[in-house]
Formats: structure tokens, C-alpha cells, sequence
């Protein structure tokens, strides 16, 4: 919070909406990160027991906090009449890409993800055998793109809108491939597997609607700062115009 409040600072940007505006995105992560979990994994246990909808029950799932986090970023950071505001955006990216990398850890550290069988070094002891550990997979793409804002993120800020289309992206293909380590018999351990659609998991639609969604804001903004920057020029022009009749 405090990295996200400073940023804001140097920025010229309110400090006070940027952590209110982080409030909501993890609010909101969070509440559609469990209600999609309850949707796709728990629809047996809702129909014996409502209560756990409730979101000290049950667990999250990355494909609802993607969406939730969307909802959130329209709800904290879409000016009327305008696009977002990316440049709170660019600011609270380290701040998540922290977040994130410690709840990853947090996920290896108790070998929630279970992944295809491997002879990989980096293999971690499952019954049956070593598996990817999708956990420590996510937590190293995340460091590594922590690492790319810490040295390149003030050079990225410069365009408003382009260190969250570039962390979006980078995400979204880091994790679009690690989807692919997903262990499909992990029932054999007592868990559920990922269903696949034409060969792809939700989490990977996701991913591609999510570098889209950057790449589509960003351009968006693009055009908004250059019909403004023609105004301006127009605007000018005229001044000069008037003040020389």
C-alpha cells in the first residue's frame, strides 16, 4: 500500500483514490474469485449447503479473480465520458505484481497445483510421483515480471497505459503457457482436473481475453491523447490567428 500511495504521489495522481482503487480491485478479485470457484468446482456441495457461497468457505480460483478484477478496474478507474485512467493503473501494477507473487508462494508452499508428471530438477514430490508445481511456476513468472517493472517501469511510464498493457501481456502469455503443465489425472490425488474446450482451459481464454483487453485499452487511450493533442493544436491555432487580426 504504501508503494502503491507513493507512486501515486510522484505521479501527480491522488494518493487517496489509487489505494482506494486498489481496495476494490482486491475486494473485488476476491469475491469472484470465490464465486467462480463455488461455480465450477463446488456445484454438488451448493446444492447440500448454501452457505458456501460465503466467502470464508471454500477456496478461490484465478479464472473468477481475473473477472473480478475487471469489474473492479471499470468501477474505481473509468472516468465519464472518458477511457480509463491508466496512469492509476501503471501505478498499482508493482504493487500487484507483490501481492500476487507472495499468494503464489503461498500456493507452492502448500502444493495446491498439481501439475503434469516431470523428471524436471525443479519437480515437486506428489504421490505417483514429481509434478510441475503450477504455483511455483506463476510465483517465478511474477517475480520475473516484477524484476522487468523495477528496471524498466519509470522508461514504461512515460505513455500512460503502457506498463499495464505490457504486465497484462506478459502475464497473459507466461501464464497462457504454463496452463499447458496443468495435470489432467490429478484425480488420482484427489482433485479435480481443469476441463478443456477444444484443447484449452478457461484460465487460457482468459489470458487471451485479458492481453486483448490491454492491448485494446491502450490503443484506446492512444486515441484519446491524440484527438486532444489536435484540439489543442487547433486551438492554438486560432488564438494566434485571432490575435493577429
Amino acid at each position: 500500500m504504501a508503494t502503491s500511495r507513493n507512486g501515486a504521489r510522484r505521479a501527480g495522481l491522488s494518493p487517496r483514490r489509487a489505494l482506494d482503487g486498489l481496495a476494490v480491485l482486491v475486494l473485488c478479485g476476491l469475491l469472484f474469485g470465490h464465486l467462480v470457484n463455488v461455480a465450477i468446482y463446488g456445484s454438488k456441495e451448493l446444492r447440500a449447503d448454501w452457505r458456501i457461497l460465503l466467502p470464508w468457505h471454500g477456496g478461490y480460483c484465478s479464472l473468477g479473480v481475473f473477472l473480478g478484477i475487471a469489474v473492479g478496474v471499470f468501477i474505481a478507474f473509468r472516468a465519464p465520458g472518458r477511457c480509463l485512467r491508466w496512469e492509476y493503473l501503471d501505478v498499482l501494477i508493482p504493487a500487484a505484481l507483490v501481492g500476487a507473487t507472495i499468494v503464489r508462494i503461498g500456493c507452492f508452499v502448500g502444493h495446491h497445483h498439481a501439475g503434469r508428471l516431470t523428471s524436471f530438477p525443479l519437480g515437486v514430490a506428489y504421490p505417483g510421483g514429481a509434478r510441475h508445481d503450477l504455483g511455483l511456476c506463476e510465483a517465478m513468472l511474477l517475480f520475473a515480471l516484477m524484476l522487468a517493472a523495477a528496471v524498466f517501469g519509470k522508461r514504461w511510464r512515460a505513455i500512460p497505459g503502457r506498463t499495464t498493457a505490457i504486465g497484462c501481456a506478459a502475464y497473459a502469455v507466461g501464464r497462457f503457457a504454463i496452463e499447458f503443465l496443468r495435470g489432467d489425472d490429478i484425480e488420482l490425488l484427489g482433485r479435480h482436473s481443469d476441463p478443456r474446450y477444444w484443447g484449452l482451459t478457461l484460465v487460457q481464454y482468459a489470458t487471451l481475453g485479458l492481453a486483448a483487453l490491454a492491448l485494446w485499452g491502450l490503443w484506446r487511450h492512444r486515441e484519446h491523447a491524440r484527438g486532444a493533442a489536435v484540439s489543442e493544436t487547433t486551438a492554438g491555432s486560432t488564438s494566434v490567428a485571432a490575435s493577429r487580426d
